[in-house]
């Protein structure tokens, strides 16, 4: 059992599957190039999904150029992640993610500490409705120290007045939440989501976040 003074979370595959926002950003870009290029959407999004279970995520939108021939193409797909990065996503907590953080917010000050660029994750953070619960929220990527490094923590850590051996950090990814705890001096907690639940980890673990009151101890 843990009894912290403070709660840091994570976001992505934390309190929300990150699959559906970046299905949701297919469709946004999906979209754009139906209006702008007249590629039937019922095309273009089934073909990012294909190749986002073939290759995984980084050069989809090219591919998407490749696959449809698409002319006069400077450009475009800088335009298509602009657009994924930009649009305001059709996201949705898990069950029961948003009664839990009013709970815990009122028992603990929290601050979300997220990787991803700033303006993507902000509007994660309004579609999902959950600004209100956290006293701090930490861009890592805005100060140029994503996770793993500690930075991040050690930034909310100072927001929320507390001191590491206070606080308790729940994230999804051993690999970067785990390692930036550890580096931080912050007790972890792991989620193991279906994104990284074959990673192995020493840390103490739940299957879902709205299990985390199991691990604490009222204070």
């Amino acid at each position: 059992m843990f009894t912290p003074k403070a709660l840091l979370l994570d976001l992505d595959d934390t309190l929300y599957d990150e699959r559906s926002y970046v299905e949701s950003g297919f469709r946004a870009v999906a979209l754009f190039l139906e209006q702008e290029r007249d590629l039937p959407a019922d095309y273009s999004y089934p073909s990012m999904l294909a190749f986002l279970e073939l290759e995984g995520r980084g050069h989809i939108f090219d591919r998407i150029v490749e696959r449809f021939e698409i002319r006069h193409a400077d450009g475009l797909v800088d335009q298509c992640i602009s657009i994924y990065r930009a649009h305001l996503p059709d996201i949705a907590p898990y069950a029961g993610v948003a009664a839990l953080l009013g709970s815990l917010s009122s028992r603990y000050p929290m601050a979300l500490v997220t990787n991803g660029a700033p303006e993507m994750q902000s509007n994660k953070i309004e579609a999902l409705g959950l600004r209100q619960y956290f006293e701090s929220i930490v861009f890592c990527d805005g100060l140029g120290t994503p996770k793993p490094a500690p930075d991040g923590l050690l930034a909310a850590l100072a927001d929320l007045k507390t001191g590491p051996a206070e606080a308790l950090f729940i994230g999804d990814n051993p690999q970067t939440d785990g390692v930036a705890a550890a580096k931080a001096g912050v007790d972890f907690i792991r989620i193991r989501t279906s994104r990284f639940a074959n990673l192995d980890s020493d840390a103490p673990e739940i299957d879902e976040f709205s299990k985390i009151t199991t691990l604490l101890e009222d204070h």
